[in-house]
């Protein structure tokens, strides 16, 4: 049976850790893909286990902002915006890596319940499958419009297990603040979503406040994509859907 280290002995173990530390950051490790000189090869396996990264999808009506928030958390446009509805006729994933936490925004095209043609239906089969690969939901919400509440989109949303986090957009547009804490309460008792956070997308206001509610939603992996990327599009398709904003 083993015995329990005295104090002095674990004093002496205490004392060694920052050495042991020191030169484990500036040993080069050999391995079978090269050599990796990290800053501190300790740190960098202890962080491995704190990363984060999943899917968020973002839905919400027609024009409620969704592109332009996508491109104003990429920092970088990568989907198209425009005043006229359903710009965005695939799902769109951009990538925003920061710190520990990689999140992938699919942006959905703008929900609607009448699908009388093929595009339409293909559009609602985009929304289906962002919700099925999603890890959070952000559910975009235009502050300045006559309902906010919004009980078809949200019965869609019950049939995902994504926690769902409510941005309630374009509050630079609302000078009395109290609508916004009213607009606030009505949805949280309505809906009981995991945050709601007051937004502009378009004048980056409280942007880092909504990713601090979204990342603790992420599953704790390694980054999905390299950190440098900030979409899975092609340029070519990035090319045809500036084309095609140009054109609407």
């Amino acid at each position: 049976m083993f015995s329990m280290p005295s104090a002095s002995v674990l004093l002496v173990v205490l004392s060694l850790l920052p050495t042991l530390v020191y030169y484990l950051s500036v040993y080069r490790l050999a391995s079978p893909i090269g050599n990796i000189d990290s800053a501190g090869i300790a740190g960098a396996y202890l962080g491995l286990l704190f990363l984060c990264s999943g899917f968020v999808a973002i839905v919400g009506r027609p024009n409620a902002g969704k592109s332009t928030l996508l491109n104003a958390l990429v920092g970088q446009k990568i989907s198209i915006t425009s005043r006229r509805p359903q710009t965005t006729r695939q799902n769109i994933a951009g990538i925003l890596t920061k710190g520990e936490a990689q999140l992938v925004f699919l942006d959905t095209p703008g929900f609607q319940t009448q699908y009388h043609t093929g595009l339409t239906k293909a559009m609602d089969r985009g929304f289906r499958n962002a919700l099925s690969e999603a890890n959070a939901v952000l559910w975009l919400i235009d502050v300045t419009a006559r309902e906010h509440a919004d009980p078809q989109i949200h019965a869609r949303l019950a049939d995902s297990a994504a926690p769902v986090v409510i941005a309630l957009n374009k509050i630079d547009k609302i000078s009395n603040k109290n609508q916004i804490l009213t607009t606030i309460q009505a949805l949280d008792v309505a809906y009981h979503p995991a945050a709601i956070v007051p937004i502009s997308a378009q004048n980056r206001l409280q942007l880092d406040t909504l990713l601090q509610a979204l990342m603790p939603l992420l599953p704790q992996r390694e980054f999905l994509y390299p950190a440098e990327d900030v979409t899975t599009s092609s340029v070519r398709a990035i090319s045809a859907e500036l084309i095609r904003e140009k054109l609407f």
